[in-house]
Protein backbone atom coordinates (compact mmCIF):
# COMPACT_ATOMS: atom_id res chain seq x y z
CA UNK A 1 0.00 0.00 0.00
CA UNK A 2 1.19 3.52 -0.76
CA UNK A 3 -0.38 6.87 0.00
CA UNK A 4 1.53 10.13 -0.38
CA UNK A 5 -0.19 13.52 -0.55
CA UNK A 6 1.49 16.92 -0.51
CA UNK A 7 -1.28 19.37 0.48
CA UNK A 8 -0.46 23.08 0.36
CA UNK A 9 -2.01 25.69 2.67
CA UNK A 10 -3.62 23.05 4.88
CA UNK A 11 -2.77 22.13 8.45
CA UNK A 12 -2.33 18.47 9.41
CA UNK A 13 -5.76 18.51 11.09
CA UNK A 14 -7.44 20.02 8.04
CA UNK A 15 -5.90 17.40 5.80
CA UNK A 16 -6.85 14.60 8.18
CA UNK A 17 -10.47 15.77 8.26
CA UNK A 18 -10.63 15.65 4.46
CA UNK A 19 -9.10 12.23 3.83
CA UNK A 20 -9.52 10.19 7.03
CA UNK A 21 -12.78 8.52 6.01
CA UNK A 22 -11.35 7.40 2.67
CA UNK A 23 -8.08 5.89 3.96
CA UNK A 24 -8.34 2.07 3.79
CA UNK A 25 -8.92 0.42 7.16
CA UNK A 26 -5.76 -0.74 8.88
CA UNK A 27 -3.41 1.75 7.21
CA UNK A 28 -1.12 3.69 9.51
CA UNK A 29 -1.52 7.30 8.38
CA UNK A 30 1.12 9.89 9.26
CA UNK A 31 0.62 13.62 8.60
CA UNK A 32 3.45 16.07 9.22
CA UNK A 33 3.54 19.85 8.99
CA UNK A 34 5.70 21.28 6.20
CA UNK A 35 6.69 24.90 5.36
CA UNK A 36 4.19 24.85 2.48
CA UNK A 37 1.40 22.87 4.20
CA UNK A 38 1.14 19.21 5.19
CA UNK A 39 2.47 15.87 3.98
CA UNK A 40 0.42 12.70 4.42
CA UNK A 41 2.04 9.29 4.06
CA UNK A 42 0.94 5.71 4.59
CA UNK A 43 2.45 2.43 3.53
CA UNK A 44 5.98 1.27 2.86
CA UNK A 45 8.98 2.02 0.64
CA UNK A 46 9.17 5.76 1.32
CA UNK A 47 12.47 7.21 2.48
CA UNK A 48 13.66 10.77 2.99
CA UNK A 49 17.07 11.65 1.55
CA UNK A 50 17.95 15.32 1.92
CA UNK A 51 15.04 17.35 0.60
CA UNK A 52 13.61 14.44 -1.41
CA UNK A 53 11.09 11.85 -0.30
CA UNK A 54 11.74 8.88 -2.59
CA UNK A 55 8.85 6.43 -2.85
CA UNK A 56 8.70 3.03 -4.54
CA UNK A 57 11.06 0.68 -6.33
CA UNK A 58 13.36 2.55 -8.74
CA UNK A 59 15.34 0.04 -10.76
CA UNK A 60 18.88 -0.20 -12.11
CA UNK A 61 17.58 -2.30 -15.01
CA UNK A 62 16.70 -0.21 -18.11
CA UNK A 63 13.65 -2.42 -18.69
CA UNK A 64 12.47 -1.96 -15.09
CA UNK A 65 12.54 -5.64 -14.20
CA UNK A 66 12.07 -6.52 -10.50
CA UNK A 67 15.07 -7.46 -8.42
CA UNK A 68 17.35 -4.52 -9.31
CA UNK A 69 16.21 -1.85 -6.87
CA UNK A 70 18.29 1.34 -6.60
CA UNK A 71 18.75 2.72 -3.09
CA UNK A 72 16.91 6.01 -2.43
CA UNK A 73 20.18 7.85 -1.76
CA UNK A 74 21.30 6.95 -5.30
CA UNK A 75 18.06 8.41 -6.67
CA UNK A 76 18.61 11.62 -4.71
CA UNK A 77 22.21 11.79 -5.94
CA UNK A 78 21.07 11.54 -9.57
CA UNK A 79 18.48 14.27 -9.01
CA UNK A 80 21.14 16.49 -7.45
CA UNK A 81 23.57 15.88 -10.28
CA UNK A 82 21.27 16.11 -13.30
CA UNK A 83 18.21 17.90 -11.96
CA UNK A 84 14.70 16.82 -12.88
CA UNK A 85 15.74 15.26 -16.25
CA UNK A 86 17.23 12.44 -14.15
CA UNK A 87 13.77 10.85 -14.39
CA UNK A 88 14.91 9.53 -17.79
CA UNK A 89 17.57 7.45 -16.00
CA UNK A 90 15.34 5.83 -13.38
CA UNK A 91 13.10 2.93 -14.44
CA UNK A 92 10.75 1.08 -12.11
CA UNK A 93 7.59 2.01 -10.18
CA UNK A 94 8.60 5.09 -8.21
CA UNK A 95 7.99 8.80 -7.68
CA UNK A 96 9.37 11.53 -5.43
CA UNK A 97 8.30 14.60 -3.46
CA UNK A 98 10.46 17.72 -3.31
CA UNK A 99 10.07 18.62 0.36
CA UNK A 100 11.35 22.15 -0.21
CA UNK A 101 8.49 23.10 -2.52
CA UNK A 102 5.88 20.38 -2.00
CA UNK A 103 5.98 19.43 -5.70
CA UNK A 104 5.54 15.81 -6.79
CA UNK A 105 7.72 14.24 -9.49
CA UNK A 106 6.21 11.53 -11.69
CA UNK A 107 8.58 9.08 -13.38
CA UNK A 108 9.07 8.80 -17.14
CA UNK A 109 7.30 5.42 -17.22
CA UNK A 110 4.22 6.83 -15.47
CA UNK A 111 3.51 3.51 -13.74
CA UNK A 112 2.52 5.22 -10.49
CA UNK A 113 -0.56 7.42 -11.08
CA UNK A 114 0.04 10.98 -9.83
CA UNK A 115 -2.81 13.50 -9.74
CA UNK A 116 -3.12 17.15 -8.75
CA UNK A 117 -6.09 19.19 -7.61
CA UNK A 118 -8.02 21.28 -10.11
CA UNK A 119 -9.59 23.67 -7.57
CA UNK A 120 -8.76 25.14 -4.18
CA UNK A 121 -5.33 24.98 -2.53
CA UNK A 122 -2.84 22.88 -4.49
CA UNK A 123 -2.37 19.24 -3.57
CA UNK A 124 -0.76 16.37 -5.45
CA UNK A 125 0.12 12.73 -4.93
CA UNK A 126 -1.50 9.32 -5.01
CA UNK A 127 -4.06 7.72 -4.97
CA UNK A 128 -6.19 9.86 -7.30
CA UNK A 129 -9.38 9.17 -5.32
CA UNK A 130 -8.02 10.94 -2.26
CA UNK A 131 -6.65 13.86 -4.27
CA UNK A 132 -10.15 14.33 -5.68
CA UNK A 133 -11.46 14.88 -2.15
CA UNK A 134 -9.18 17.89 -1.84
CA UNK A 135 -10.58 19.77 -4.85
CA UNK A 136 -11.03 17.69 -7.97
CA UNK A 137 -8.22 15.72 -9.58
CA UNK A 138 -6.42 15.78 -12.90
CA UNK A 139 -3.94 13.08 -13.85
CA UNK A 140 -0.38 14.30 -14.40
CA UNK A 141 1.43 13.11 -17.52
CA UNK A 142 4.55 10.93 -17.15
CA UNK A 143 7.80 12.85 -16.62
CA UNK A 144 5.93 15.75 -15.06
CA UNK A 145 6.50 17.84 -11.95
CA UNK A 146 3.13 18.53 -10.32
CA UNK A 147 3.60 21.96 -8.72
CA UNK A 148 1.43 24.87 -7.47
CA UNK A 149 2.09 26.97 -10.57
CA UNK A 150 0.88 24.20 -12.87
CA UNK A 151 2.47 21.01 -14.23
CA UNK A 152 6.01 21.26 -15.53
CA UNK A 153 7.00 18.93 -18.38
CA UNK A 154 10.47 17.56 -17.76
CA UNK A 155 11.05 15.65 -20.99
CA UNK A 156 9.96 16.70 -24.46
CA UNK A 157 7.63 13.89 -25.50
CA UNK A 158 6.57 15.34 -28.83
CA UNK A 159 6.71 12.37 -31.17
CA UNK A 160 6.63 12.36 -34.94
CA UNK A 161 3.66 10.28 -36.11
CA UNK A 162 5.57 8.49 -38.82
CA UNK A 163 6.34 4.83 -38.80
CA UNK A 164 9.95 3.70 -39.19
CA UNK A 165 10.15 0.99 -41.88
CA UNK A 166 10.23 -2.56 -40.50
CA UNK A 167 9.04 -1.41 -37.04
CA UNK A 168 5.97 -3.36 -35.96
CA UNK A 169 3.98 -3.86 -32.77
CA UNK A 170 4.78 -7.57 -32.97
CA UNK A 171 8.50 -6.71 -32.89
CA UNK A 172 7.96 -4.88 -29.58
CA UNK A 173 6.22 -7.96 -28.18
CA UNK A 174 9.20 -10.09 -29.22
CA UNK A 175 11.75 -7.67 -27.75
CA UNK A 176 9.99 -7.43 -24.39
CA UNK A 177 9.68 -11.23 -24.28
CA UNK A 178 13.42 -11.49 -24.92
CA UNK A 179 14.30 -8.88 -22.30
CA UNK A 180 12.17 -10.51 -19.61
CA UNK A 181 13.24 -14.08 -20.41
CA UNK A 182 15.48 -14.17 -17.34
CA UNK A 183 12.54 -13.75 -14.97
CA UNK A 184 11.02 -16.87 -13.47
CA UNK A 185 7.36 -16.03 -13.82
CA UNK A 186 4.37 -17.78 -12.34
CA UNK A 187 1.20 -18.28 -14.30
CA UNK A 188 -1.12 -15.32 -14.88
CA UNK A 189 -2.42 -13.63 -11.73
CA UNK A 190 -6.21 -13.32 -11.25
CA UNK A 191 -7.19 -12.13 -14.74
CA UNK A 192 -10.33 -10.36 -13.51
CA UNK A 193 -8.37 -8.19 -11.07
CA UNK A 194 -4.95 -7.91 -12.71
CA UNK A 195 -5.22 -8.75 -16.42
CA UNK A 196 -1.93 -9.27 -18.23
CA UNK A 197 0.01 -9.52 -14.96
CA UNK A 198 2.34 -12.29 -13.82
CA UNK A 199 4.41 -12.74 -10.66
CA UNK A 200 8.19 -12.94 -10.47
CA UNK A 201 8.93 -15.91 -8.20
CA UNK A 202 12.31 -14.57 -7.08
CA UNK A 203 10.94 -11.30 -5.66
CA UNK A 204 7.16 -11.96 -5.46
CA UNK A 205 6.68 -8.67 -7.31
CA UNK A 206 4.25 -8.31 -10.20
CA UNK A 207 5.08 -7.68 -13.86
CA UNK A 208 2.63 -6.22 -16.38
CA UNK A 209 3.25 -7.96 -19.72
CA UNK A 210 0.56 -6.99 -22.22
CA UNK A 211 0.90 -8.09 -25.82
CA UNK A 212 0.18 -5.50 -28.46
CA UNK A 213 -1.30 -8.11 -30.76
CA UNK A 214 -3.95 -8.85 -28.11
CA UNK A 215 -4.94 -5.35 -27.04
CA UNK A 216 -8.46 -3.99 -27.56
CA UNK A 217 -8.98 -2.83 -31.12
CA UNK A 218 -8.23 0.84 -31.74
CA UNK A 219 -5.96 3.20 -33.60
CA UNK A 220 -2.20 2.72 -33.45
CA UNK A 221 -1.76 5.97 -31.53
CA UNK A 222 -4.17 4.73 -28.84
CA UNK A 223 -2.15 1.62 -28.02
CA UNK A 224 0.51 3.33 -25.85
CA UNK A 225 -2.23 5.34 -24.12
CA UNK A 226 -4.22 2.20 -23.34
CA UNK A 227 -1.15 0.50 -21.89
CA UNK A 228 -0.26 3.59 -19.82
CA UNK A 229 -3.71 3.99 -18.33
CA UNK A 230 -4.12 0.27 -17.67
CA UNK A 231 -0.76 0.04 -15.90
CA UNK A 232 -1.67 2.94 -13.59
CA UNK A 233 -4.95 1.24 -12.66
CA UNK A 234 -3.20 -2.09 -12.07
CA UNK A 235 -0.50 -0.43 -9.94
CA UNK A 236 -3.05 0.72 -7.38
CA UNK A 237 -4.72 -2.70 -7.25
CA UNK A 238 -1.31 -4.30 -6.79
CA UNK A 239 -0.45 -1.93 -3.93
CA UNK A 240 -3.72 -2.69 -2.16
CA UNK A 241 -2.65 -6.34 -2.34
CA UNK A 242 0.78 -5.47 -0.90
CA UNK A 243 2.77 -5.92 -4.13
CA UNK A 244 4.68 -3.64 -6.50
CA UNK A 245 3.84 -3.61 -10.19
CA UNK A 246 6.62 -3.35 -12.80
CA UNK A 247 5.92 -2.56 -16.46
CA UNK A 248 8.82 -3.12 -18.90
CA UNK A 249 6.50 -2.03 -21.72
CA UNK A 250 6.50 1.53 -20.32
CA UNK A 251 10.23 1.95 -19.77
CA UNK A 252 12.39 4.10 -22.01
CA UNK A 253 13.64 1.35 -24.38
CA UNK A 254 10.06 0.23 -25.06
CA UNK A 255 8.86 3.84 -25.43
CA UNK A 256 11.50 4.41 -28.10
CA UNK A 257 10.30 1.32 -29.95
CA UNK A 258 6.68 2.45 -29.65
CA UNK A 259 7.55 5.84 -31.09
CA UNK A 260 8.88 4.10 -34.19
CA UNK A 261 5.62 2.16 -34.58
CA UNK A 262 3.19 5.08 -34.32
CA UNK A 263 1.21 5.26 -37.49
CA UNK A 264 1.49 1.55 -38.20
CA UNK A 265 -1.66 -0.60 -38.31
Amino acid sequence: MTLVIAAHERSPQQLLDLIDEAVPHGWHLSITRQPWGSLATAGDSAERVGHWLVVGMPSADPWGRPGYRIAPDRVAALLRRYGLPAVQMLPGPWFAVDLRSGAVLRALNGIVPISATTAGPFAAGTPPGLICRLGGAAAMAPATLAAPGGPQDIVDDELVRERVPLSTWASIDREITRRTAGLVLSGPVDASLLPGVRQDRATNELVFLPRFDRLPQGSAVDRPTWVQETASQLWWRARLAGSWLHAPVLERPARDLMAMCLGSP
